[in-house]
């Protein structure tokens, strides 16, 4: 997705849809999470459905931060 080119619709200019997604409609995406931990449990009780949360950390000017992610089941 980071590759994909939009377009502003205030001004024309070529944006990524990765950071167009994030700073314009403020939707957090995740990448490298490491999930194989969460997997084997979910296989070993077989319940799949889970809440998972990560408030990212504010950071004016930012395009990203780290997250300190739960799963909740």
């Amino acid at each position: 997705m980071g590759n994909e080119i939009t377009f502003d619709p205030n001004n024309g200019f070529k944006l990524l849809l990765h950071a167009a997604l994030m700073r314009n409609l403020e939707i957090a995406m995740c990448e490298l999470l490491m999930l194989d931990e969460l997997g084997k449990d979910c296989a070993n009780d077989r319940q799949y459905s889970f809440l998972y949360a990560a408030a990212p950390i504010i950071i004016e000017k930012a395009s990203g931060s780290p997250v300190n992610p739960i799963v909740v089941k």
